[in-house]
C-alpha cells in the first residue's frame, strides 16, 4: 500500500481499520507519491532595502516594482527606489496610472477636404493634397534667385530689376559690383538682402509703382489706373464700354463696377456686372426670380443642396452660418465642403486644435522665431526676427486706402488698393467716383424707421422665411412665425394643426390635434435616462456612459480604461463619466465639450482668448455699417453690438438669434419646443403643455419644480441611494443616511470588507472605506495619488526624486525643460506668480504654457491690461453663468452660498450639469452621516481593535502587531511562525517551513516531527539547543534537557531587588527609587519612606510583544484581575474562581491593547487585584506595572519596576466613603410621614461628606412599597429630566445646604395609599455638571459628557480633577415611604346647627388634664433624647480612621497619594 520510502501502520478504527503511510522525519510527499528531503527556503527578503533599487520585497522574494505595481494602458513602467514611476510616451497625454491618450495632432472630427479643384481656393492658392497653399511654396515653382508671386492659383515668376535669365530656371546677377549681405539691415532701406545680394524688391505688376519702405516693396496703381497692381492696373479712362472690363462699365470717362452706379436686384439677390451691366442672381442655396426675391431650397438631404451647404431644417443652408452652430474654435478658420463645416487653424496659429483653440508655433529656446519671410505664416513678414503684418508695422498706405499684404516670396510684398468705387490720386489717397444721386439715401438715418438703406435706396429689410411675418425695429427686420404656426421664421414656419400622427413630421405627435414632441408631455423615463420619439412614441433610453432599465434607473458604466466608455465620456475613478462635468479643465466662461474621451474648451461666441486659461469679452470695433461687425454683431450707434440685447425685439420665452445677413442683420425669434408663435415675437404654449406648467424663469414654477426649457419639471437626477431635495429651484444631492460617496452618480453603503467594496481612490481599512493616501506617507514636497485603492507618492512637476524620501527641485536653462505651469527663473523651475504677480486685485495669476495670465473671476472682464472691471450682465438661465454658477435672480451667483444646503461639517460642490445647474452635499474628509444635516466625525483608528495614533497622528497597527481577516490589530510574533506581510496582515510565513492545515491555522507539525525554534522557523525535532546562542537573549540553554529556560527562576535576588534576564543570565538589579547591591538589599532612596516594603507576590516579564504579569493567588481567592480603565474588555480581565490550593496566574498585556503602548521606551499600566468577583473593597490592590526599554549599542536591557497601590474603600483609602440619604420633605424641610394628594412637598438627596462629593439622581421611579410592577411610574428619565413637570419638577441645587431638591404634588396609586421613590445616585468628587432638560439646569446626567466618555473607561478623577465633577460612582437608594391621603372636603355647615356650636375661645380645660398633658409631652421629649444619644454613639464607633486602614500606618503613607506621577484611583468593576 505504500512506497517503500514510508511506514505503513494500521488504525485500530471500527468498523473498517485504517491504513496510515507515514514519511520519515524531515521529509513530506511529493506529487509522486514519494517521500522528499523538506527544503527550508530562507527568504530572500524581509524588506524593501534588501532587494536592489529596482525591486520590491513581495513575500519572502524581490520582484521588479513593475510588475508589482501595474501602470495604466499605453503608459511606460519604470523601477525607482522601490517604486514603479509611471509615465506617458512621447505623443500620449492622460493619467499614466489609469491610461495614456494619443496627443490629438488634427483635428477630432472627421474634417472634409478643404478643396477638390482650384476653383475651391482663392485666387493667389492653388490645391495642393486637398489642401489650398501657396502656389510659391511648392517645389520648383520659380527658379533661384526669382521672384514669385501667385495669381488665378498659379505661381507667377520673375527676375528682380536688372537680373537676367528665365525666371523659371535661374535669375542672374548683372556683371559688375553687387554689395553682399547677410540681413537686410546690411543694405541700404531701398534695397532687401536677396540670396546674399543687396537687390530692389519691388515685384509689382504692369501700370503699378513701386516705393520701397524699410526693405519691403509696397505696390500701388499709378494714377489714371485702377486694379491689383501686384498683378497689373488697368486705365480708368474710358469713352465706351468697350473699352472696360466685361463686368465694368464706363461712366463719366471711368470703368466702374455697374452694381454702385444702381442695383436692381431684390434684398437677398446678388448684384455683379455682366455684358457692361448690372445683372441678378441668388445666392448657392437659394432659388427664385433674383430680382423679386430668392427662396431657401427645399430639402431632405445634403445631396439636394450644393457642395458648399448642408440641408438644416429642410432648408440649404451654409454650415459655417450661425444657424449651423459650427464646432470650429474661436480662431480657427471654418469652410464649407461636401455639405459639411470643416475647422482649420490659420496660417499663423498652425498648432493647436481647431475644435478647441489655435496656437503659435513653438520655437526651439534661443532660435529667433525667423529670419526671413519665408519663414513666417501666411500675411506676415520678418521684421527683426518676428512674423509681424507689415502693414501694421510699416503703414505704406494712404488711411484712405486698403493696405494688404500678397504672400510673394522671398519677400512679402504690400499692395494698396482703394474700395470699390474710389479711384486714387497721384498722392495714393482714396476718393469715390461720383454717380448719380438718385432719390434715396446716404445711410439708415435717411430712412423710416421700418426701412433701411440698401444699395443707397431706402428699402424694406425683410427677407424672413415661408410662413414667416417681419416687422422692423430701428431699421432692422425681425422675423417671428405667423400666429398658429411654428419653426425657424428664417427658413421656414409649419402649422400646428394635426388629426393623425403622420401628418406630424419626425419627431413629433399628434397630441390634441397639436404636433407636440410627446417626451413633453408624458416623459416616461427613469433617473440618467433620455426621452426620445420613435414613430411617433416617447421612447426611453440610457444616456451616454448609462445602462440599466431606461424605464426606472440607469447606472454609470464601470470601466477600467477610456476604451471602455463612449467617446463622450472619460474613465475616471473607474466609472465612465463626463469630465466635462467632474473634471472640468477651462475657464469659467468657456464651453466644455467632450471628444475622444477628452473635455475640449472653446470660448462661446463673442469672446476670445484662450479657453483654458480665460475668455474675454470680444472688442466692439467703431463701424459704418453692419458688415464690418462679426456676424453676430450689428453696427448700432458706430458700435459693433447684439442687436437682440439692445433692442429686444423678443418677448420670453421667445429666443432671439442674430442672423449674419447683408448688408442689414436680421433677427429671427424662435418658440421652444411646446410653444406656438403668437405673432410679433411672442409664444404662446400648447394646450398639452399649459396643463403640464408652462413658465419663463423658476418664478414661475412650484418650490419643488424648475423652468427646463419653458417648461416646470422636476429637476432631481440623483444617483443610486441618493436624496434630492429642491432649493431655490436646484436640486441638492446627498447621500442616504448610512451611505457615502458621490451623491450625483452613486452612494455607496458606509463600510466594507474588501477594497472592490470601495471607490478606486479608497481602501478598506477597519471596515470603513477611507482613502489611500490618508495611512500613505510621501516624502517631503511629494504628492500623493489614490489609483487602484493604493497610495502612489510622485513627485509634482518640476521637482525629482525619491517621493518616498525628497523631492527637490530641478535646475533649468530655458521655459521648455520646465512644466507648462512653471517658468525657469534664475536657473530654477518657478511659479512666476509667486516670484512677482504682475496682475491687480481682484485678477487672478495663471500660468499657461510658462507665460502669465491675468484672469478676471466671474462678474468681471478684463480692463485690456492687468486688473478687472465689475460686469452687470443679466442671464435668464444657468447655461448662460460661468462655470460652477447659477442663474438666481436673474444673477450669475454660486447657488452654494445663496441656498446654503448643506449641513454640519459638509460641504457643498455644484456641478456644471444642464439645463439646471445640480449642487452636490457631502461630508468633509473623515466625517460620515447625512451631508444634509450633519456629518460626524468617523472613528478612523478603532482601539478597541487594537489599532493606535502614530505621533503624526496616523492610525496604524503598533510594532509587532498586523491585520486579521476581520481588520483587527492582532499579535503577529515572528517566533510563533507568523509574519506581516506588505498589505500589513498577519500571515503565515510559509517559507520559514510552517504550513496550514485543514482548519485553516499557521502550524508546525509534531506529529510528522518538526518543531518551532526560537526564532520561529519550523525545523526538525531534536535538542532545543546546544549553546546558548541557540535561544532568545533573555533565555540560557540547560544542557541537561537542552531546553531553553528562563536564568530568573534559578536566580534569588536580595531584598526590594528584581530579576532582569538578559544575554542569557539573571542578572539583579534596583528598581528606580532604591539603591544598594541588588544581591543583598536594595533600600530606597527617598527620605520619610519605608524600607521595609513587602514584596508583592508577582513577577513581571518584559516581552518583546507586551507585558507578562506572573500572579500568585492565595487558596480559596475568588475575584478578578483587570487593568485599571478596561474592565469590561475580556482581553484585559481575568475571573478567576475559588480554588483550595495556591497556584499562579499568568496574566499578559500585548501592545495596543488594553492601553498599553511605548511611550519614550517605558510601556505601563495598573494591575488591579478585585478580591471580589464583584465588588471592590479594601482588600483590592492596585500595581503599578513598569517596563523600561532601554535601547543602545549593547543588548536590549529589559527591567520593571512594580510600585503596590492598595485601596480602603470603594472611593478612596484615605477618607470616609460617600453616602447618600433621600427623603421625602415639606417645603420648609421638615420630614413627614403622611400627606394629601396635592400637598406640595420635595424630594431631598443629601451626599456626604458635601465638602468633597456631589451627586446627580437620574431614573427615579415613584412605587409603593408593596414592589408590585404596576405601581411604578417613572418620574425623571436616565438623563435625569422630569418626564412630566406637572407631576414631577426639575432637580435643583441648593448650595446652602448643598443638596438635591425637586418639588412635586402629593400623589398616590389607585390601589396603594403609600408612596415612596428610589433613584440611582450618580457620585461626583466636587460638585456634579447639570444637564440642560427642556432650556434649564438640571442636576440629572450630563448627556454630552456621557457620549465622549468610552464605554470601557473605568478611571477616576486624579487629584488634580478633584473639583471637575467627574463621575465617581452610581449608588441606587430609597426615600422614605410616606401616606397619601385623600383630601378631606369642607363641608359648609348646617344653619340649623349654627346657634348651638361653641366658639373657639370658648373652650375650657381642666387644670387636672392639664397636668397629665405637661407630663406625657416630658416623657416623649426624654425618648426623642435618648434615641438622638444612641444614634450619635453609633456612628462614632462606625466612623472610620482618618489615617486610613492597615497596612498603611501614618509614617507609611498610601502611595496612591505619594507617588510623583498622580496615580488614578482603581475604579470598582461594577460602575460601568
Amino acid at each position: 500500500m505504500c512506497s517503500p520510502d514510508q511506514t505503513c501502520s494500521v488504525l485500530d478504527t471500527t468498523p473498517l481499520r485504517t491504513i496510515m503511510c507515514q514519511c520519515p522525519p524531515d521529509t513530506l510527499v511529493d506529487v509522486s507519491g514519494r517521500c522528499v528531503p523538506i527544503v527550508v527556503v530562507k527568504p530572500q527578503c524581509q524588506i524593501d532595502s534588501d532587494c536592489s533599487d529596482r525591486e520590491k520585497c513581495v513575500r519572502g522574494s524581490c520582484v521588479e516594482a513593475c510588475r508589482v505595481d501595474r501602470c495604466g494602458v499605453n503608459a511606460l513602467c519604470n523601477s525607482f527606489h522601490h517604486q514603479a514611476v509611471c509615465t506617458c510616451a512621447a505623443g500620449y497625454t492622460g493619467n499614466p496610472h489609469i491610461e495614456c491618450a494619443n496627443i490629438p495632432k488634427t483635428p477630432v472630427v472627421i474634417t472634409p477636404p478643404e478643396c477638390y479643384t482650384d476653383s475651391d481656393c482663392g485666387y493667389d492658392r492653388t490645391c495642393h493634397n486637398e489642401m489650398c497653399v501657396n502656389p510659391c511654396v511648392l517645389e520648383k515653382s520659380c527658379g533661384v534667385g526669382a521672384f514669385c508671386s501667385a495669381n488665378d492659383h498659379r505661381a507667377v515668376c520673375r527676375c528682380p530689376p536688372g537680373f537676367e535669365g528665365d525666371a523659371r530656371v535661374e535669375c542672374v546677377a548683372p556683371v559688375g559690383v553687387t554689395v553682399g549681405c547677410t540681413s537686410n539691415s546690411e543694405c541700404p532701406k531701398s534695397e532687401s538682402c536677396i540670396n546674399r545680394i543687396c537687390v530692389s524688391p519691388c515685384n509689382c505688376g504692369s501700370n503699378a509703382d513701386c516705393r520701397v519702405v524699410n526693405h519691403y516693396p509696397t505696390c500701388f496703381c499709378r494714377p489714371g489706373y485702377s486694379g491689383n497692381p501686384q498683378i497689373g492696373c488697368v486705365k480708368l479712362g474710358c469713352q465706351s464700354d468697350n473699352e472696360c472690363d466685361s463686368d465694368k462699365q464706363c461712366y463719366n470717362g471711368q470703368c466702374l463696377n455697374p452694381c454702385i452706379l444702381g442695383d436692381p436686384c431684390a434684398m437677398n439677390a446678388e448684384c455683379y456686372g455682366q455684358n457692361h451691366r448690372a445683372a441678378c442672381r441668388c445666392p448657392p442655396g437659394l432659388e427664385g426670380n433674383p430680382f423679386e426675391r430668392c427662396e431657401r431650397v427645399e430639402c431632405h438631404t445634403d445631396s439636394e443642396c450644393p457642395n458648399n451647404r448642408a440641408c438644416i431644417q429642410q432648408r440649404c443652408v451654409d454650415p459655417c452660418s450661425s444657424i449651423a452652430n459650427p464646432a470650429c474654435a474661436r480662431n480657427a478658420i471654418c469652410y464649407a465642403q461636401n455639405h459639411a463645416a470643416g475647422c482649420i487653424c490659420p496660417p499663423h496659429l498652425p498648432e493647436g486644435n481647431p475644435i478647441s483653440f489655435c496656437t503659435a508655433p513653438s520655437r526651439e529656446a534661443g532660435r529667433p522665431q525667423c529670419e526671413h519671410d519665408g519663414e513666417c505664416p501666411s500675411k506676415l513678414a520678418c521684421i527683426q526676427n518676428q512674423c509681424v503684418n507689415p502693414c501694421e508695422k510699416l503703414s505704406p498706405c494712404h488711411h484712405s486706402a486698403h493696405c494688404t499684404v500678397e504672400d510673394t516670396l522671398p519677400v512679402r510684398t504690400m499692395i494698396c488698393t482703394c474700395p470699390e468705387g474710389w479711384v486714387p490720386n497721384e498722392n495714393g489717397e482714396c476718393h469715390a467716383v461720383i454717380v448719380p444721386i438718385p432719390p434715396g439715401c446716404t445711410s439708415d438715418n435717411d430712412c423710416p424707421g421700418a426701412e433701411a438703406c440698401i444699395n443707397r435706396l431706402c428699402r424694406n429689410p425683410c427677407d424672413c422665411g415661408t410662413d414667416a411675418e417681419c416687422f422692423v425695429n430701428n431699421h432692422r427686420a425681425i422675423c417671428s412665425c405667423k400666429k398658429g404656426y411654428e419653426g425657424n421664421p428664417n427658413i421656414a414656419c409649419q402649422a400646428v394643426g394635426c388629426r393623425i400622427d403622420s401628418e406630424c413630421g419626425s419627431g413629433r405627435a399628434c397630441i390634441n390635434g397639436n404636433c407636440i414632441n410627446p417626451c413633453l408631455v408624458k416623459d416616461p423615463c427613469g433617473v440618467n435616462a433620455e426621452c426620445f420619439v420613435h414613430q411617433h412614441h416617447a421612447e426611453c433610453r440610457c444616456t451616454s456612459g448609462y445602462r440599466g432599465n431606461p424605464f426606472d434607473r440607469c447606472i454609470v458604466v464601470g470601466c477600467y480604461a477610456n476604451s471602455d466608455c463612449p467617446g463622450d465620456r472619460q474613465c475616471i475613478n473607474a466609472q465612465c463619466i463626463n469630465p466635462c462635468v467632474y473634471d472640468n479643465p477651462c475657464s469659467p466662461r468657456a464651453e466644455c465639450q467632450v471628444q475622444n474621451h477628452l473635455a475640449m474648451c472653446r470660448c462661446p461666441i463673442g469672446y476670445i482668448g484662450n479657453p483654458y486659461v480665460d475668455c474675454k469679452p470680444e472688442p466692439q470695433p467703431e463701424c459704418r455699417e453692419d458688415s464690418e461687425c462679426p456676424a453676430r454683431l450689428a453696427c448700432l450707434n458706430n458700435k459693433c453690438q447684439d442687436p437682440c440685447a439692445v433692442l429686444e425685439p423678443c418677448q420670453r420665452p421667445a429666443e432671439c438669434q442674430v442672423i449674419g445677413s447683408v448688408p442689414v442683420r436680421t433677427m429671427v425669434c424662435i418658440c421652444p419646443p411646446g410653444y406656438i408663435s403668437s405673432g410679433s415675437g411672442t409664444c404662446t404654449p400648447e394646450p398639452a403643455v399649459k396643463e403640464i406648467g408652462a413658465c419663463i424663469s423658476d418664478s414661475d414654477c412650484p418650490s419643488e419644480k424648475a423652468c427646463f426649457n419653458s417648461i416646470c419639471k422636476n429637476p432631481c437626477n440623483c444617483g443610486p441611494n441618493a436624496e434630492c431635495r429642491v432649493k431655490n429651484h436646484k436640486p441638492i444631492c446627498t447621500c442616504r443616511q448610512g451611505f457615502d460617496g458621490n451623491p450625483e452618480l452613486e452612494c455607496h453603503r458606509v463600510g466594507c470588507r474588501t477594497d472592490d467594496d470601495c471607490t478606486n481612490t479608497h481602501t478598506c481599512i477597519n471596515r470603513q472605506c477611507v482613502p489611500a493616501c490618508e495611512s500613505a506617507y510621501c516624502g517631503n514636497k511629494a504628492i500623493c495619488h489614490a489609483y487602484n485603492h493604493r497610495a502612489v507618492c510622485e513627485c509634482p512637476p518640476g521637482l525629482a526624486g525619491n517621493p518616498q524620501v525628497n523631492c527637490i527641485q530641478v535646475g533649468c536653462r530655458t521655459d521648455s525643460e520646465c512644466p507648462s505651469n512653471r517658468a525657469c527663473i534664475n536657473t530654477k523651475c518657478e511659479n512666476p506668480c509667486e516670484a512677482a504677480n504682475p496682475c491687480d486685485a481682484p485678477a487672478e495669476c495663471k500660468i499657461y504654457n510658462h507665460v502669465v495670465e491675468c484672469i478676471c473671476p466671474p462678474g468681471t472682464v478684463s480692463d485690456g491690461g492687468r486688473g478687472c472691471l465689475r460686469e452687470e450682465a443679466k442671464c435668464r438661465s444657468d447655461s448662460e453663468c460661468p462655470s460652477h454658477f447659477a442663474c438666481i435672480n436673474a444673477e450669475c451667483v454660486n447657488p452654494c452660498t445663496i441656498a446654503k444646503p448643506c449641513g454640519v461639517n459638509a460641504e457643498c460642490t455644484v456641478l456644471d450639469t444642464v439645463p439646471v445647474r445640480t449642487l452636490v452635499c457631502q461630508c468633509v474628509p473623515g466625517y460620515q452621516g447625512n451631508a444634509a444635516v450633519q456629518c460626524d466625525k468617523v472613528a478612523a483608528c478603532r482601539t478597541d481593535l487594537g489599532f493606535q495614533y502614530t505621533p503624526e497622528g496616523a492610525c496604524v497597527c503598533p510594532p509587532g502587531r498586523a491585520l486579521n481577516d476581520l481588520d483587527a490589530c492582532i499579535p503577529c510574533p515572528p517566533e510563533k511562525g507568523l509574519k506581516v506581510d506588505d498589505r500589513g496582515r498577519c500571515v503565515c510565513a510559509l517559507e520559514r517551513g510552517l504550513i496550514i492545515d485543514e482548519r485553516g491555522n499557521c502550524v508546525c507539525p509534531p506529529e510528522f516531527g518538526y518543531r518551532l525554534d526560537y526564532k520561529g522557523n519550523c525545523v526538525p525535532q531534536g535538542p532545543e539547543c546546544e549553546r546558548d546562542e541557540d535561544c532568545a537573549d533573555d533565555r540560557y540553554c540547560n544542557l541537561e534537557p537542552k531546553t531553553c529556560d528562563n536564568p530568573c527562576e534559578e536566580k534569588v535576588c536580595g531584598e526590594n531587588a528584581i530579576c532582569n534576564a538578559t544575554r542569557h543570565r539573571a542578572i539583579c538589579i534596583c528598581p528606580p527609587g532604591y539603591t544598594g547591591n541588588p544581591e543583598v538589599s536594595c533600600n530606597t532612596t527617598q527620605p520619610h519612606m519605608r524600607t521595609d516594603f513587602p514584596r508583592a507576590n508577582l513577577e513581571v516579564s518584559c516581552l518583546s510583544n507586551g507585558v507578562q504579569v506572573a500572579v500568585t493567588v492565595s487558596d480559596y481567592f475568588n475575584g478578578i484581575l483587570y487593568v485599571k480603565g478596561h474592565s469590561k474588555d475580556e482581553k484585559c480581565r481575568r475571573v478567576i474562581d475559588g480554588e483550595t490550593s495556591e497556584r499562579l496566574e499568568l496574566f499578559t498585556v500585548n501592545f495596543g491593547t488594553c492601553g498599553l503602548i511605548h511611550v519614550n521606551g517605558e510601556a505601563s499600566f495598573v494591575l488591579v487585584i478585585q478580591h471580589h468577583p464583584k465588588l471592590m473593597t479594601d482588600k483590592a490592590k492596585a500595581y503599578h506595572i513598569k517596563c523600561m526599554y532601554r535601547t543602545g549599542e549593547q543588548t536590549v536591557t529589559l527591567g520593571f519596576n512594580v510600585s503596590m497601590l492598595t485601596t480602603a474603600g470603594t472611593i478612596a483609602n484615605t477618607g470616609p466613603p460617600p453616602t447618600c440619604l433621600m427623603k421625602i420633605v415639606t417645603p420648609t424641610g421638615e420630614e413627614i410621614n403622611s400627606a394629601e394628594i396635592g400637598d406640595n412637598l420635595v424630594l431631598q438627596v443629601d451626599v456626604q461628606p458635601g465638602s468633597i462629593y456631589g451627586g446627580f439622581a437620574r431614573s427615579c421611579v415613584a412605587k409603593t412599597t408593596e414592589d408590585s410592577i404596576e405601581n411604578e411610574y417613572l418620574v425623571t428619565d436616565e438623563d435625569g429630566c422630569a418626564t412630566d413637570p406637572t407631576i414631577f419638577g426639575e432637580w435643583e441645587y441648593n448650595p446652602d445646604t448643598q443638596s438635591l431638591l425637586a418639588s412635586f404634588n402629593a400623589f398616590k396609586f389607585p390601589s396603594s395609599d403609600t408612596i415612596r421613590f428610589q433613584c440611582n445616585i450618580r457620585v461626583c468628587f466636587g460638585k456634579c455638571q447639570p444637564v440642560n432638560c427642556r432650556g434649564y439646569n438640571a442636576f440629572g446626567r450630563r448627556r454630552r459628557a456621557i457620549e465622549d466618555l468610552n464605554e470601557n473607561n473605568t478611571d477616576v478623577a486624579n487629584a488634580g480633577d478633584i473639583l471637575t465633577g467627574q463621575l465617581r460612582e452610581e449608588i441606587t437608594i430609597e426615600s422614605n415611604a410616606i401616606l397619601t391621603l385623600e383630601r378631606r372636603e369642607e363641608r359648609g355647615a348646617d344653619p340649623r346647627t349654627v346657634a348651638s356650636a361653641q366658639r373657639a375661645e370658648d373652650i375650657c380645660v381642666s387644670m387636672i388634664g392639664f397636668i397629665i398633658a405637661l407630663v406625657i409631652t416630658a416623657l416623649l421629649a426624654l425618648v426623642a433624647v435618648a434615641i438622638a444619644v444612641s444614634c450619635w454613639l453609633m456612628a462614632y464607633r462606625r466612623r472610620p480612621k482618618t489615617t486610613g486602614p492597615l497596612p498603611h500606618p501614618p509614617e507609611f503613607p498610601n502611595p496612591l497619594f505619594t507617588t510623583p506621577e498622580p496615580m488614578a484611583e482603581p475604579s470598582p468593576d461594577y460602575l460601568t
